[in-house]
Formats: C-alpha cells, structure tokens, sequence
C-alpha cells in the first residue's frame, strides 16, 4: 500500500512540475467584485492625493455613499482658548467651510443620516505640526460633528488649538486634496 502511495505522489509531482518547466496557466484570474471596487476607490483617492483645494472654490467629492462638495472660506483665530482655559498660553483657530450635501447618505455604517466632516480633515501649522481639535465651541457653531442632511447646505467652523503665534496652515482633506498654505487672520 505504502509503495503504490509513494508511486502515485511522486506521479503527481512529475505531473505538476514537469521536468522543471514552468506550468502552462489555462485559467483566467476571476476577480471578484469587492475586489474590483477596493481597487477602484484606492485609483479614486490616489487621482484625488494631487488635487489641489482652492479658497473659496468648491471641492467636489463622490463616494460610494453619495456626493457631496465643500469649498474652504477662511481660517481665523479665536478667543476660545482664554475663554475656556482662563490664560493665553495656545489659541484656537477655525477651520470655515461650506458644505453641500447633494445625495451622501452613509446611515448603512453609521449611527446617523447625512455627512458629518469632524474628521475629514488634517490641519498642519507652518512647521508642519499637525493640530488637535478643540473639543468645545462657542458661539452655537456647527463643529462638524453635526450631520448635514441630503439636499441641504451647512456652514461648518471646526476648531483647532495652535500655538499663538500662527500664521499659516495647511489642510489636508483625508479622501484626497490638499490645500497650499492658507493665511491664518486674526
């Protein structure tokens, strides 16, 4: 039994591997969708790295989940830190957009209907240190945290604790685009 089991393997291997050519692949790859589309998004947000956002020029984005643009206005400094901390040591800086919300819609993964852009974006000072959200606000502002409903239009002032002496930013939008350096006013 031992000896016809070892005959067949080693018949298998012959088989297999031939005399040391390479096998002829008759089959065609079957690439399966979620493939496909995991392949498609990472072309979408490598075409999107190099793209350029523009003040106050609307920056179009399309998802799997619907379409959305926002364009950048401004980034001022505030007085959200002294008023929250009681000193000058940093200072707050907002991030102001516009958003529209034309058909994005991401209830599926999420526990809410709309877009939500709080963490869409990175913002670096002039060294290149990325900033950290401010975790409040004043002035009964959307942060960004609030979801913007398809068909409708928000203003969004997201804020981030800088050093005081700041002057410059850039941004980074995490599915592609980036901003050149944006004047910080006071």
């Amino acid at each position: 039994m031992k000896r016809i089991l070892c005959i067949m393997l080693i018949g298998l291997n012959v088989m297999a591997f031939g005399c040391n050519q390479k096998p002829v692949d008759n089959k065609e790859k079957v690439t399966t969708e979620s493939e496909t589309n995991t392949y498609i998004d990472s072309l979408k947000k490598d075409s999107n790295q190099n793209k350029v956002i523009e003040i106050d020029k609307p920056f179009e984005v399309n998802t799997e989940h619907g379409s959305y643009n926002f364009m950048i206005k401004s980034v001022t400094k505030t007085d959200w830190w002294q008023r929250s901390k009681k000193n000058t040591e940093k200072t707050v800086i907002l991030l102001n957009l516009e958003c529209e919300n034309i058909d994005f819609n991401n209830k599926d993964n999420t526990n809410y209907e709309g877009l939500m852009l709080y963490n869409a974006f990175t913002v670096k000072d002039e060294n290149n240190y990325m900033l950290d959200h401010f975790s409040m606000s004043f002035d009964d502002v959307n942060m960004g945290s609030t979801p913007i409903p398809q068909n409708t239009k928000g203003k969004i002032y997201m804020p981030f604790v800088a050093e005081n002496d700041i002057s410059k930013v850039t941004i980074t939008f995490n599915r592609g685009g980036t901003t050149s350096e944006i004047p910080v006013t006071e």
